[in-house]
């Protein structure tokens, strides 16, 4: 190779990095969801699948199954939405993958009024923001939070049907659990391994000491507290003049 040729390769740009291959990951997660007008949240539990597309863009189908809200403790709402996202990933380098969604869907509402129980579709949309964490080539940790706005269900009176919605992996959640397990062995067998390695004889020991200084304590105020009484009473003060009587204390005070 002659050093023309040597210095032209030199000078080529190098070739552009190959685009991320094609992704698919499925996915089950738990979450909770608090319609606007609802008294209590539901407990969602779903499913889908996520594909990455672009280093910059991806996809994503969910179901979820969503636990029965009361409104005013007479109406009951029951859910199944279906949700269909695009997912957009923001051009930064960080140890998780932040991102921003919005997509539409339609939901089963199933309205439940005392004498009476109707199920219809409803149309929803939605946007929201996550962030995902790519175990293996097929496993993601995922939370998001999305705000949905859905079509009212019927004989529901002023009652509005959006929802926020926060949903999480079940691996979280295992993690979670397996954190709090050890960490609940580890601080409970902690002070009874102490215990188990403490002798007897330590313990006795720190018995004979404790008895040491009880019977010295006992030995100081048998021995001292007696002087100041005796000197009280060698001199005791008339009521009258209010002047010192001077006695004669007997023999010498016994120490």
């Amino acid at each position: 190779m002659s050093l023309d040729e040597f210095s032209s390769a030199a000078t080529e740009p190098a070739p552009a990095a190959a685009p991320k291959d094609f992704a698919l990951f499925a996915n089950l997660h738990i979450g909770i969801a608090g319609a606007y007008d609802a008294d209590n949240p539901a407990f969602v539990f779903g499913g889908g699948a996520r594909a990455h597309i672009l280093p910059w863009l991806g996809a994503e189908a969910t179901m979820d199954f969503q636990t029965k809200q009361k409104v005013q403790d007479q109406v009951s709402i029951f859910q199944v939405p279906f949700e269909f996202a695009a997912l957009f990933y923001p051009p930064i380098e960080l140890p998780f993958r932040p991102y921003g969604l919005a997509g539409i869907g339609f939901t089963i509402t199933d309205v439940t009024i005392p004498g009476n129980d109707k199920s219809d579709l409803n149309l929803l949309f939605f946007i929201g923001f996550g962030a995902e964490f790519e175990l293996s080539p097929n496993l993601l940790i995922d939370a998001n939070l999305r705000f949905i706005f859905v079509s009212d269900p019927p004989n529901t009176g002023d009652f509005s049907a959006d929802w926020i919605q926060f949903t999480v992996d079940y691996v979280v959640v295992g993690y979670l659990l397996l954190i709090c397990i050890v960490t609940g062995i580890v601080f409970g067998l902690a002070p009874a391994l102490q215990v188990a390695r403490t002798s007897v004889g330590s313990v006795l020991k720190q018995g004979g000491r404790g008895s040491t200084g009880s019977r010295q304590m006992r030995g100081f105020s048998g021995n001292h507290f007696p002087v100041v009484r005796s000197i009280g009473v060698g001199r005791p003060v008339d009521r009258r003049t209010g002047r010192l009587q001077r006695r004669k204390v007997a023999s010498g005070l016994v120490l």
